[in-house]
């Protein structure tokens, strides 16, 4: 879409209004048919082509395969507490790509319902074809009534200088008691023959203030699919040419929003015979469309066309991208415009069509199949209807039209009234049981849609037999029925998540005026994103299954059992550091399924160097402890030895007396007990010190 210079607001209303009229998603297109289509599967209505009497039963493949692959898509995103990485471009950015991790998380969590969030947009996605969100700066204004009294000169000069403030009402009036004591001073002065002093009295005040704030944040909102347009032939919103918010709103919020009252006074009405079925479906309206317009002016519906469109304003022959406001049916009026940067939108498909906007959804996989299933199952409860409930072949021989009544009359264990001997005049119809047939079909029906979708009766949990399997067999239909599922939460990642958290990194550099107190990890951190740079690299954290998580914790483990060997040699050279353990615990503890690490561990970088110095190094305390076990041991040993050496003492003594004495009774010869026990005496004194000079607090003497 090429536009020549566009010079006056007649010419805007007549292209845009064109373009409006000619996009996606617009009021009768296919597209709308399309999901509306889907939402009627998803919520298992009827056909349509149900015949009174029969069956009307309706399978619900479409609600069970989405239904199950959402908790599976919302675990991958939320299972940490950052959705997004922002790396840095320089090591003097680590420190400010960290806290952008951090802080758009936490606005995307805190400041806006990010779980809702993820959960309106994706379930979109998956049964809408596309999920698109919006997401800006909302600035607004809080105008509050004050009133204080008794304010000094200070606490008065302090309040007024607020940007904020308005003053409405002031009083001020003297401090009570001030008068008298300035008049004691003046005549203390006259008394002495002195000049009167220049004293000012102090001052109270009494003030009624208007205080206005003025408070901006990012807000995020899910665009319901049918208030969203696009031109027909684009691939992106990013690329396009043309896209548009389509929505009502009241002649007061369109005041609110600060548009010229002379136009919003003059806007055409809602019209109620024009209406959108994707709504009606979706609010389970069977009634007239309902008439918006109490006939309240303010409250009036009016249509409202936020559009973002490549146009030539300015006359230079090149196009640039304006936000134009435009309200009316038909025939529109022109509200505002300015020149904007991107448009606000971010949209995701789980199947992306290459070169098209739009992708398929998971509920076009499996709509046909639904209809097949329940035809089969209509069938099948039909067939055994008739099995328990047979029909007759009647002869009109010996049959009376109390006979005919009673077997019309369909009841369980019911008479029928005959008259004499009857034979073969009623004999009993049974349809042909299709039983085996029919579930060879509902199987065969089952194992289409698990091809398409990846969703198995294996990971539904809703096989019997899934025990006889092999376990290699059963590990290869689980692994590829989740790879399906986390190709679809990478297009997601890759396609809206990054985008989205790109843009809240975009708003608050730009709009975001003062430094802002959040909380994280128990502490107050202010986060002032104005230096930020907005080119940073992004990854987003895309979780993993069950299956994965135990595979990635195994391995982690390993990880974390070398890297403490690395630290216990050492550090290898500086190969491994204690914030490389606390790294892979914090992943670790991540794999684990729980929000943060900050419970279990600390990280050794937090604090200041003399803490860090203070806090010793977890290798040499374990040094340490193996120091004192061998210093215990070797108390033990000595013991031990100091003990057997005084048995052995014992045990000598008693021999040197037994000797002595067998000596003297053999020889008549005297022993000096007493010498020899003295020299041994002296011996064993030089080993008791030898072992007494042994360490004992673990260090070398």
């Amino acid at each position: 879409m090429a536009y020549r210079s566009i010079t006056t607001d007649h010419e805007l209303k007549a292209i845009l209004g064109r373009e409006i009229r000619n996009s996606l998603g617009y009021i009768g297109g296919e597209l709308s048919e399309a999901r509306r289509e889907a939402h009627e599967y998803y919520m298992g209505e009827p056909f349509g082509d149900e015949v009174e009497g029969r069956s009307q039963v309706v399978s619900t493949d479409v609600a069970d395969v989405i239904e199950w692959i959402m908790p599976s898509l919302l675990k991958i995103f939320t299972s940490g507490d950052k959705v997004v990485n922002f790396a840095p471009e320089g090591p003097e950015d680590i420190e400010q790509a960290e806290q952008a991790s951090e802080y758009t998380a936490w606005i995307f969590n805190r400041d806006n319902p990010g779980f809702q969030i993820l959960y309106t947009w994706f379930k979109d996605a998956l049964l809408s074809k596309n999920g698109v969100v919006k997401v800006y700066w909302d600035e607004k204004e809080e105008t509050s009534t004050e009133t204080y009294s008794k304010l000094t000169e200070e606490e008065f000069d302090e309040l007024v200088l607020s940007d904020e403030i308005e003053v409405d009402e002031h009083t001020a009036y003297p401090e009570p008691g001030a008068e008298e004591q300035l008049a004691q001073v003046q005549v203390d002065a006259a008394l002495n023959g002195q000049p009167q002093p220049q004293i000012a009295l102090p001052l109270l005040h009494d003030v009624k203030v208007k205080r206005t704030k003025t408070d901006g944040r990012v807000q995020i909102e899910p665009v319901p699919p049918e208030e969203f347009l696009i031109e027909r032939r684009a691939k992106s919103v990013e690329s396009s040419n043309f896209c548009a918010h389509r929505v009502r709103k009241t002649r007061s919020e369109l005041l609110e929003m600060g548009f010229d009252r002379k136009v919003v006074e003059t806007l055409p009405t809602y019209n109620s015979d024009e209406y959108n079925e994707e709504v009606v479906q979706r609010h389970d309206d069977t009634e007239d469309w309902v008439d918006y317009n109490s006939g309240d002016h303010a409250s009036d519906q009016i249509w409202l066309y936020e559009c973002y469109a490549r146009l030539d304003l300015n006359g230079d022959g090149k196009t640039e991208l304006w936000q134009v406001f435009m309200a009316g049916e038909e025939s529109y009026e022109v509200l505002d415009k300015e020149q904007v940067d991107k448009a606000p939108f971010e949209s995701i498909t789980p199947i992306i069509m290459p070169h098209r906007w739009h992708g398929r959804s998971i509920a076009e996989l499996i709509m046909d199949l639904q209809r097949i299933k329940s035809t089969v199952l209509r069938q099948l409860l039909d067939n055994m209807y008739g099995q328990n409930n047979n029909g007759h072949i009647v002869s009109e021989d010996g049959i009376t039209e109390d006979t005919l009544d009673d077997l019309l009359t369909n009841r369980v264990n019911r008479i029928v009234r005959v008259r004499g001997h009857v034979g073969n005049a009623i004999t009993p119809m049974s349809p042909t049981p299709i039983m085996q047939h029919c579930m060879g079909v509902l199987e065969y029906v089952d194992t289409i849609r698990e091809n398409r979708t990846g969703v198995t009766k294996y990971n539904q949990g809703l096989d019997a037999d899934s025990l006889n399997k092999t376990a290699q067999g059963m590990n290869q239909i689980l692994s590829q029925a989740q790879m399906r599922v986390e190709l679809v939460a990478r297009v997601f990642a890759e396609t809206g998540v990054k985008g989205l958290f790109r843009q809240i990194l975009e708003l608050i550099n730009k709009h975001q005026r003062k430094p802002r107190m959040i909380q994280l990890r128990q502490e107050f951190v202010p986060m002032d994103p104005s230096g930020w740079s907005t080119k940073m690299d992004m990854t987003v954290n895309v979780g993993l299954g069950t299956g994965d998580k135990e595979r990635m914790v195994m391995m982690l483990m390993q990880l974390l059992g070398l890297q403490k060997e690395g630290l216990a040699a050492g550090g290898v050279g500086g190969l491994v550091t204690p914030k490389h353990l606390y790294n892979t615990l914090e992943k670790l503890v991540e794999s684990m399924g729980l929000k943060t690490i900050d419970p279990y561990f600390g990280d050794p970088e937090e604090g200041d160097g003399q803490q860090q110095q203070q806090q010793p190094d977890p290798m040499m305390q374990a040094t340490m402890m193996q120091m004192q076990l061998e210093q215990g041991r070797l108390e033990l040993d000595r013991e031990k030895m100091l003990r057997q050496d005084d048995l052995d003492r014992d045990k000598l003594d008693a021999d040197i007396a037994l000797r002595a004495a067998e000596i003297q009774a053999k020889h008549g010869q005297a022993v000096d007990v007493a010498a020899i026990k003295g020299a041994i005496d002296l011996d064993r004194e030089s080993l008791r010190a030898m072992s007494q000079a042994m360490p004992t607090n673990g260090a070398p003497q």
